[in-house]
C-alpha cells in the first residue's frame, strides 16, 4: 500500500515553480524581451544544447527511488513500474542489482508465482538490460515449471480435487491446468483407480480443459487401458475437438470388438461431427489415407523449433503414460504405425489392413535405427522378428507396396525381411509381374537398389534367373568408388563450364565438364560418385529439358540433385521446368565461392532425409564390395562380373575399402588384378600390414590362377627388389614374397611338366 501512495502522491511536484512566474509576467515586457531577442546573434547548436533545461525528474520515479528495494520482489515490482515510466537509467540499476543476487531455485520459482507473465515479458525484451535479461527470465520460468512439476506439489493438488469447498476444487483445477503435461499421467492414474471415483469427474474436467494438450496422451492411453480406464479416455475424448482424438473416436465406433459402452460413447460423439457416420469400410479407407499421408510426412505432429516431436506410451506394469521426444519425421512414422494398429481393430481379418499394418511398423522401425543401419542391430530388432515370422509370401506385397508408393524406409525394411527368409523361390519370375527384388534392384533410390542386392545375395542364388547381369553391373556401379566427391558440370561453352567447376573443385567436388547433354549424361551415369549434376540451360544435343529426362530415367541418376542455370531474362523457363521435378532448382549463374555454397547446399538439402552422404556412399562401396567377393568365392556362372577389376583397383587406396578390394582382386583371373595387387604391395607409401595383406592376396591369386603377369611386368618387380637394399627389413620381405610366389608356382608348374613326361615314357615290366 504505501508502494502504491508513492507512486501517486505529491502530483503538483511535477510543476515546475518557473512555469508560474512566466503566466504573471506583463505582456509589453515579453513583447520587449521578444525584441531584444531579435537583435541578439543567433547561438550556437551546442551552447543551445548547454543553456537547455535539464529534464524534470518524475515524482513517481523520485518515490520508486526513494523507496530503495531491496527484496528481489521489490526489485522486479520496481522495475516493471520504472519501465512503464520510461525511466531505463535507475530499471537497468535495479535489474543489475537482481541479477546479481544469489537466489536459489526456490526463490526463482516464488517470483515467477508472484508476476504474471507479462512482467517477465518485458523484462526479457529490454534491451538495454543485455542478453542478461532472456537467462534471468529463463532460469525463473524453468524454476516455475520444476516447481510446478513436483510430484509433491501435483499429489496436493490431486489431493485437493476432494475438497468439498468448490473455490479449493476451482483452484487445484486452475493450477493443475497450469502444470500442463505433467498433471496429464497422474490425472490419468486417477481414471484408471476404481478407488478414486470421488474425483474422477474432476480429473475428466481438467483433461478435457486442457484440450489439445492432453489428446496425444489419452491417446497412448488406449493401447493399454484396461476395462476401466478406456471408457474414462474415450468420454474425455469425446469432448475435445481435435482431428486426432476424431479419428480414435472413429475407430471404436466401428471396430467389431468395441465393448457396447464404449460403443455408445463413441458413436455419440461421432453424430455430434457427421452428419452421416462412416461405415466399417469408410472408415478403414480414411485411415489407410491417414496412414499413407503420415508415412510420407506430408502430415506430422506438432513440433518445436528443434523439430522434434512429443510422443506417449502407455506402461501398463506402472499404470504411467510417458513421454519422450523424437524428429518430428520419425514421430509421424510412429503415429502412422499406431493408426495402423487401429485399422486392424476395424477390419481384423482383412489382408489389407494387415499389409498395411507390417508396412506402417517396418517403416517406423527402419526411421527409428537410422535409414542406413540394419534393423537387426537397431530398437527395429522386434519389428524385423515379427515380419520374418509372417513368411515372404506376406511381406513380398508388402514390399510392393512400398514400391509403388515410394515409402524408401518401408521398403528397406522389407527387403531386409526377405533376405532373412531362405528363401530362393523369392528370385525367380511368376506371372505377368516382374519379380519384386529385381525391381527393386533397378530402383532409383540407392539405398533401396543396395538393399535388394543384399537381399539377392542372402538368398545365394544357385540357379539361373532373369536379371542376372543387372545384378552384377548394379553391384560393380556401386563398388566402384576411389573416394572422391564428383560432380557434372554441363555447359556448351567449355570456359564457363570450367569457371563453374573451379568453383565446384573449392566445393570438395571433382568436377567433370561435358559441352554436350550426351556427354553430361554419361559422366553423370558413369559413376556412383557423382552427387550432384549442374545443366546450363542453353546445353544442345539434347536439350536441358530433354537431358533432365533422360537422367530421371535411368535408376543411376533418377535421384541425383540438378540445378538449372539460366540467365536472368530467361530464368522463367528453368523454374517452369524445376517446378515439375522435387529434386531440381533453377538459378542464375553464381559468379563467387559463397554464392556457389549456398547453391550446393541448397541443392542436397532437397533431397531431405534421402541424401546420401559421402560417407555411406563409401560404406555402400564396401558392402557391395564384399558381396561381389562372396558371390566369387567359389567358380560360378549365374552372374558375369566382366570388369569388377576395374572397380576393385579404383577402391584399393580408398582405406576403408582396401580389405574388401583386396578380396576381390584375390578372385580376378586377369593380368590387372595381378598387377593392381603386386603396385600396392610395392608402394613405400602404404601402411606395412596393408602391404602384407596384398602380397598375400598376390600369392592367393597366382596360386588359384597362375601367373597373369606379362614378362616386363615380372622383370619390374625384380628390378623394385634388387633396388631395396636400402628399405627396412619388412618391405624387402614383402618384395621378395612377390618374386618367391611367382616362382614357386613356375617351379610347380614345370614339375608338372615334368611328371607328365614321365608319365607317357613306357613303364618297366
Amino acid at each position: 500500500m504505501l508502494f502504491a501512495l508513492l507512486l501517486t502522491a505529491t502530483p503538483l511536484l511535477a510543476q515546475d515553480p518557473a512555469d508560474g512566474a512566466a503566466e504573471e509576467m506583463p505582456a509589453a515586457k515579453k513583447a520587449a524581451d521578444k525584441a531584444e531577442g531579435d537583435k541578439k546573434p543567433a547561438p550556437k547548436k551546442d551552447a543551445a544544447k548547454k543553456a537547455a533545461p535539464a529534464k524534470p525528474v518524475d515524482p513517481a520515479v523520485i518515490a520508486i527511488r526513494d523507496s530503495n528495494p531491496s527484496t528481489p520482489s521489490d526489485l522486479v515490482r520496481s522495475i516493471d513500474a520504472l519501465l512503464s515510466l520510461d525511466a531505463l537509467p535507475l530499471a537497468e540499476e535495479y535489474f543489475k542489482k537482481l541479477a546479481a543476487m544469489p537466489l536459489t531455485e526456490a526463490q526463482l520459482g516464488a517470483l515467477g508465482r508472484e508476476f504474471d507473465a507479462g512482467v517477465w515479458f518485458r523484462i526479457s525484451q529490454t534491451k538495454s538490460f543485455g542478453p542478461e535479461a532472456n537467462r534471468f527470465v529463463g532460469s525463473v520460468f524453468a524454476a516455475l515449471r520444476k516447481a510446478q512439476e513436483n510430484p509433491d506439489q501435483i499429489s496436493q493438488l490431486m489431493a485437493a480435487l476432494a475438497s468439498p469447498q468448490e473455490a479449493t476444487r476451482a483452484a487445484a483445477r486452475a493450477d493443475l491446468m497450469q502444470t500442463g503435461r505433467a498433471a496429464i499421467g497422474p490425472l490419468v492414474a486417477v481414471l484408471a483407480d476404481p478407488k478414486r471415483k470421488a474425483i474422477q469427474a474432476e480429473a475428466r474436467a481438467v483433461l478435457v480443459a486442457m484440450g489439445r494438450e492432453a489428446v496425444e496422451p489419452l491417446l497412448a492411453g488406449l493401447d493399454g487401458a484396461g476395462a476401466e480406464l478406456k471408457p474414462q479416455i474415450v468420454a474425455v475424448l469425446a469432448q475435445t475437438n481435435d482431428p486426432r482424438a476424431e479419428e480414435a473416436l472413429l475407430v471404436e465406433s466401428v471396430a467389431p470388438g468395441t465393448p457396447p459402452a464404449i460403443k455408445q460413447l463413441a458413436e455419440a460423439a461421432v453424430r455430434r461431427s457427421f452428419e452421416s457416420p462412416p461405415s466399417q469400410v469408410e472408415v478403414a479407407a480414411r485411415l489407410m489415407r491417414l496412414i499413407d499421408d503420415y508415412m510420407k510426412a506430408e502430415r506430422r505432429l506438432p513440433s518445436d523449433e528443434k523439430n522434434t516431436s512429443e510422443l506417449w506410451r502407455y506402461d501398463a506394469a506402472s499404470g504411467q503414460i510417458i513421454s519422450h521426444r523424437l524428429p518430428a519425421e520419425a514421430a509421424a512414422a510412429v503415429h502412422a504405425a499406431w493408426l495402423a494398429r487401429r485399422l486392424r481393430t476395424v477390419a481384423p481379418n482383412s489382408p489389407i489392413a494387415e499389409q498395411w499394418h507390417l508396412m506402417a511398423n517396418l517403416h517406423a522401425a527402419k526411421l527409428l535405427g537410422g535409414l542406413h543401419q540394419p534393423l537387426q542391430q537397431g530398437p527395429g530388432r522386434a519389428a524385423l522378428d515379427r515380419a520374418v515370422a509372417r513368411g515372404p509370401a506376406v511381406i513380398e506385397p508388402v514390399l510392393r507396396q512400398a514400391l509403388e508408393k515410394n515409402h524408401v524406409p518401408a521398403a528397406l525394411a522389407a527387403l531386409e525381411v526377405l533376405g532373412k527368409t531362405n528363401d530362393p523361390s523369392l528370385l525367380a519370375s511368376t506371372g505377368a509381374a516382374p519379380n519384386v527384388l529385381l525391381k527393386a534392384a533397378s530402383h532409383g533410390d540407392r539405398r533401396i537398389r543396395l538393399a535388394a542386392l543384399e537381399a539377392i545375395a542372402a538368398l545365394k542364388p544357385t540357379q539361373a534367373m532373369a536379371g542376372s547381369s543387372t545384378i552384377a553391373r548394379a553391384l560393380l556401379d556401386f563398388a566402384n568408388f576411389s573416394g572422391v566427391r564428383r560432380a557434372v558440370v554441363a555447359d556448351p561453352r567449355s570456359d564457363r563450364a570450367h569457371a563453374l567447376g573451379s568453383l565446384l573443385d573449392q566445393c570438395s567436388f571433382t568436377t567433370s565438364v561435358a559441352t554436350t547433354g550426351r556427354e553430361a549424361f554419361h559422366e553423370a551415369a558413369g559413376s556412383t560418385e557423382v552427387e550432384l549434376v549442374l545443366i546450363v540451360m542453353t546445353v544442345e544435343r539434347p536439350d536441358a529439358e530433354e537431358l533432365l529426362r533422360q537422367l530421371r530415367r535411368d535408376p543411376r541418376t533418377a535421384r541425383l540433385p540438378v540445378g538449372l542455370i539460366a540467365d536472368p531474362d530467361r530464368l522463367y523457363r528453368a523454374e517452369g521446368i524445376a517446378l515439375a521435378d522435387p529434386l531440381t532448382k533453377a538459378f542464375v549463374r553464381p559468379r563467387d565461392l559463397p554464392t556457389m555454397q549456398e547453391r550446393v547446399a541448397a541443392l542436397e538439402a532437397m533431397s531431405g532425409p534421402n541424401h546420401v552422404t559421402h560417407a555411406e556412399r563409401r560404406q555402400q562401396a564396401a558392402t557391395a564390395l564384399k558381396i561381389i567377393a562372396a558371390m566369387n568365392e567359389r567358380p560360378q556362372r549365374l552372374f558375369d562380373f566382366q570388369g569388377m577389376d576395374e572397380a576393385a583397383e579404383a577402391a584399393l587406396y580408398v582405406p576403408e575399402l582396401t580389405p574388401a578390394a583386396i578380396q576381390v582382386l584375390t578372385h580376378c583371373r586377369t593380368s590387372n588384378a595381378q598387377k593392381a595387387l603386386a603396385d600396392l604391395a610395392s608402394s613405400d607409401t602404404q601402411p606395412i600390414a596393408t602391404r602384407q595383406a596384398a602380397a598375400a592376396a598376390f600369392a592367393e591369386s597366382i596360386k588359384r590362377h597362375g601367373i597373369q603377369l606379362s614378362i616386363v611386368e615380372i622383370q619390374h618387380q625384380a628390378r623394385l627388389y634388387d633396388q631395396a637394399a636400402a628399405l627396412d627389413q619388412q618391405s624387402q620381405d614383402v618384395l621378395w614374397s612377390l618374386l618367391e610366389a611367382m616362382q614357386k608356382a613356375k617351379s610347380e608348374v614345370g614339375s608338372r611338366k615334368s611328371d607328365q613326361k614321365r608319365s607317357k615314357l613306357p613303364q618297366p615290366l
